[in-house]
């Protein structure tokens, strides 16, 4: 009994003494050694070292190298980032910022970002507009955020900065005004200024677009306004570029969902869910020599402008009526 007893423990001795030896040996494979943990504190990077972000826009920081876990902090200007996840939200006006990324080491690494304004569809209507000497003219403004600020880019004339208030000098010439929104956003705006002794001022073409896959018009002064949906159909006539009498009135487009329609009406004829687009020139209101006649006609929600009453009658278009008179292309 004695010598089994002895045996016993001498195995059990054994067995402990190589577990031990055993544990040690998986410690030290599992835990990082000195000079790993000095290797690795070098070459912290982000993913990259300038970004540029749209006002209220965000842009994903993440980081490389060094030792984690990483901390993302906010070094200057506006905005703000995840502590974690490195993701930079951009503030609600344009600027620059810096974000740097540390990791548990206490290394450093940064990024520069540039906060750019959204394309929010701030326009300027017209884009182009002739004036007589002496005269004024009131810009309309849609789209943007905020409040609007105008300017005199250039040229002849001066532009209240609150109203959008153009007022020609007593002397021809041109101008370029902007328009800027809180966010930084900007439209310009060409105008001529003339003497009206001299005769009236060289109108803007008037096209008309389709996109056949929706069966959609759309008239425009520019051609190729929304390609590529969008092909031109033909030129029209040419609206005016000013009010050159009593009887010229404003020309304008509308949005009704994704349809388009022209009007002399700048509430859109009163349709809730319509909205003003844009102004297209001006238009007479009473034909005179040498002027022609814009029909509107409609099917369904397609709206399509024509020099023709019955144009498309025979596919189901109702005519609405005659816009105004404007010269003719030929």
């Amino acid at each position: 009994m004695t010598k089994n007893f002895g045996l016993r423990c001498l195995f059990i001795l054994v067995a402990l003494t190589c577990a031990a030896c055993s544990g040690a040996t998986q410690s030290s494979t599992n835990s990082p050694t000195t000079s790993s943990l000095s290797s690795g504190s070098s070459g912290l990077a982000l993913s990259t070292t300038s970004a540029s972000v749209d006002v209220r826009g965000s842009f994903p920081f993440s980081a490389t190298g060094g030792i984690a876990p990483y901390r993302f902090y906010m070094v200057s200007g506006g905005g703000s980032i995840n502590m974690s996840s490195g993701i930079y939200i951009a503030p609600a006006s344009t600027g620059s910022a810096q974000i740097a990324v540390e990791d548990a080491s206490g290394n450093d690494a940064y990024a520069d970002i540039t906060v750019m304004g959204l394309a929010l569809g701030l326009t300027i209507a017209p884009a182009s507009i002739s004036v007589a000497e002496g005269s004024t003219y009131t810009f309309t403004v849609s789209g943007g955020s905020g409040l609007y600020t105008f300017s005199l880019v250039s040229g002849i004339g001066s532009i209240s900065s609150t109203t959008g208030v153009y007022t020609a000098p007593s002397s021809a010439g041109t101008a370029s005004i902007e328009v800027t929104d809180t966010e930084g956003n900007k439209a310009n705006a060409a105008i001529t200024v003339f003497n009206a002794s001299t005769g009236v001022p060289t109108s803007a073409p008037l096209y008309r677009e389709i996109d056949s896959s929706l069966g959609l018009h759309m008239s425009t002064l520019n051609s190729g306004e929304g390609a590529p949906d969008y092909v031109q159909e033909e030129l029209l006539l040419y609206v005016y570029g000013s009010q050159i009498s009593s009887t010229i009135v404003p020309l304008y487009r509308c949005a009704l969902g994704n349809a388009h329609f022209t009007t002399t009406d700048v509430t859109c004829e009163g349709i809730p869910t319509a909205s003003l687009e844009i102004q297209m020139g001006w238009i007479d209101s009473v034909q005179q020599a040498g002027e022609v006649p814009l029909y509107r006609l409609h099917s369904g929600t397609d709206s399509m402008d024509s020099l023709s009453s019955t144009e498309g009658t025979q596919n189901g278009y109702v005519l609405d009526g005659i816009t105004g008179y404007a010269p003719a292309t030929n």
